[in-house]
């Protein structure tokens, strides 16, 4: 079990090394409680934020008090035998506030769309939410001995 342990936390050391929070300003960094934080929840990432193009790693992002507008995408998920994705990318303007954190995340509302919703978090009071953008849902087909063998080539839903 000893030797198990240290496999077992991999998963989790990772992910956690993989998000990373950056300055979406220039300049000397204020004291965090004078700042807002917009994190990225389960199933985005935040491609772009006001002029700040984030690049390939997963961000979060620290912002001075005001408007911002950010870019989402909605990265590929398997749920048992269903891969969901989109190509579309969610776009919000939102009001930050100084010392509050925010959760950027999509919400599945029906088979073929989803929505980016920007959450206050601790209090959950929603305070963006884009229009419905396409979803897609493909099944994975396995072979007779078990082994994953192909996608079906449709989705499901309109």
């Amino acid at each position: 079990m000893k030797r198990l342990l240290p496999l077992l936390l991999l998963p989790l050391l990772l992910s956690c090394a993989e998000r990373f929070t950056i300055k979406g300003f220039g300049g000397i960094e204020p004291p965090r409680e004078e700042l807002a934080l917009v994190e990225s929840g389960p199933w985005t990432k935040i491609e772009r934020c006001d002029d700040l193009t984030l690049g390939n790693r997963h961000f979060n992002v620290l912002l001075f008090p005001g408007e911002h507008t950010i870019e989402v995408s909605f990265l590929q998920r398997e749920v048992g035998n269903l891969i969901f994705y989109s190509n579309a990318r969610a776009t919000l303007t939102f009001q930050a506030e100084k010392g509050k954190r925010y959760k950027a995340y999509a919400e599945i509302v029906h088979s073929s769309e989803w929505v980016l919703k920007i959450t206050e978090t601790g209090s959950g009071r929603e305070v963006a939410k884009s229009a419905p953008l396409p979803l897609k849902v493909e099944m994975i087909l396995f072979g007779g001995d078990g082994s994953q063998d192909i996608r079906a080539g449709h989705g499901i839903g309109p």
